[in-house]
């Protein structure tokens, strides 16, 4: 059986603090952010008000078949990089996301992101799951939770939207 953790709202904002306080840690003004979409977009727009950034953008990579418990990994992601991206040449960049767990989207979006040449790229997680990794392959995360994590913008979890549906 495969342990859950529902987050609250609460337990979103300390991670994003935890987050905030590492970057400013690394003493470097953050200059744009790049979400991964979905999950990295409720992060994002929370760290880019703490850190006053404007300039935001989202970036698409989808590893997994669905958002199902242990959903099977698709052979190749889906990636989708808009051409928007071409103003982080020179910048400062911090890239979010809600979770990890192998490090595979982060290994995407960065090398994606290093497309454009930015002057620093750093990778950042609400969570690290670790189940299927011994470190995390994030720069920076503010919390280890083992096994499945439900957020609190997941209305509700995959398995139980399926049950809805009938």
């Amino acid at each position: 059986m495969t342990e859950i953790t529902k987050l609250s709202w609460e337990d979103i904002e300390n991670c994003c603090i935890k987050l905030y306080e590492q970057i400013l840690s690394i003493n470097i003004k953050i200059d744009t952010i790049v979400s991964i979409q979905r999950g990295g977009c409720i992060p994002g727009v929370i760290l880019s008000h703490m850190l006053h950034v404007d300039e935001c953008y989202t970036i698409g990579i989808r590893t997994t078949c669905s958002d199902n418990v242990r959903s099977r990994r698709l052979d190749d992601p889906k990636i989708q990089i808009p051409e928007t991206l071409r103003s982080i040449s020179g910048k400062n960049v911090l890239i979010v996301d809600d979770v990890t767990n192998t490090g595979n989207t982060l290994v995407y979006a960065k090398e994606e992101v290093l497309k454009f040449n930015p002057c620093n790229c750093f990778t950042s997680v609400l969570i690290w799951d670790g189940d299927n990794s011994f470190e995390c392959k994030a720069d920076l995360f503010a919390r280890h939770t083992p096994g499945w994590v439900v957020f609190p913008w997941e209305v509700v979890s995959g398995s139980e939207a399926k049950r809805n549906r009938l």
